[in-house]
């Protein structure tokens, strides 16, 4: 029953009751914070920001197959890096590395210019790039993205399941990972997260030849009403991963997601996050 909840929403409903509760106390939305060693500007009615605030972390499973998998020249990926909850514990996690920042909104973009620019230790490592990431480098694309979780009240152009809000992504182009990687001659790829709200498959399909060069280890959102709202199924994730030889896990409980079990591990009305070992 619990695969069936909008388990996502119902975060929602809980974090707004403790934004509120955190705003008696704090007088104010737009709060300077340092956690794990990194500062941040944060606006609390954001849902990823009060994470942060409350918790110190936010996706820190992400985090942990970083430390625990790469050395410190790696090279990450971070699509869809909305404020930087993720690019900037990343970095720390490769101090001779660099990390690749993509994110399309002028509104989570401009707060992740401000949350690097507060990190200067870490910005030398960070290369922020605001563009879509898709199967195809095309300017009219048609892609749009949501970047903005409100907690401080319902909004009613919220997405009916996640609750987020498109942001303006004015005449922002989109390109393909390998499109990237070809023109930056970028010549080592060891991790990628993609949380782009539905487009995972399309940034996949633009990555095939990096992914399969340098068969780095990825990490990417799903949920079933995501697949049905693109026309694609779980068949078409296996399909594209299992002759590379990539074993699909859930970040959830460790378990392998095949084509036989995915409707037990893959939420229907929320998501999870699939880890991509080669």
């Amino acid at each position: 029953m619990i695969q069936h909840l909008p388990l996502t929403r119902i975060k929602l409903g809980v974090a707004r009751v403790l934004y509120w509760g955190v705003r008696v106390v704090m007088r104010g939305d737009r709060h300077r914070i340092r956690r794990g060693g990194i500062r941040y500007d944060v606006d609390l009615s954001e849902g990823i920001d009060l994470s942060l605030f409350l918790f110190g972390r936010f996706q820190s499973h992400v985090l942990e197959q970083a430390r625990h998998r790469l050395d410190r020249s790696a090279v990450i990926f971070d699509v869809g890096a909305n404020f930087g909850s993720m690019t900037l514990p990343l970095a720390r996690v490769v101090p001779d590395g660099k990390v690749y920042a993509f994110e399309p909104t002028e509104y989570a973009f401009r707060k992740l210019e401000r949350n690097v620019t507060l990190n200067p230790e870490l910005a030398d490592r960070i290369v922020l790039v605001r563009s879509f990431l898709s199967d195809s480098a095309d300017p009219d694309h048609g892609m749009h993205a949501y970047s903005s979780w409100k907690v401080d009240r319902w909004h009613s152009t919220a997405h009916p399941l996640h609750g987020g809000l498109l942001k303006d992504a004015g005449s922002v182009g989109a390109t393909t990972i390998d499109a990237f990687c070809a023109a930056d001659e970028v010549t080592r790829v060891d991790f990628i997260k993609i949380d782009t709200d539905g487009y995972e498959y399309r940034v996949l399909r633009g990555g095939r030849q990096t992914i399969g060069r340098h068969r780095p280890i990825l990490v990417f959102e799903l949920a079933q009403y995501v697949m049905e709202e693109h026309g694609i199924t779980f068949d078409t994730y296996h399909d594209y991963f299992s002759p590379m030889g990539y074993r699909l896990i859930s970040c959830r409980n460790g378990r392998i997601v095949t084509p036989r079990n995915h409707r037990r591990e893959i939420p229907s009305r929320a998501t999870v996050d699939l880890l991509a070992l080669p």
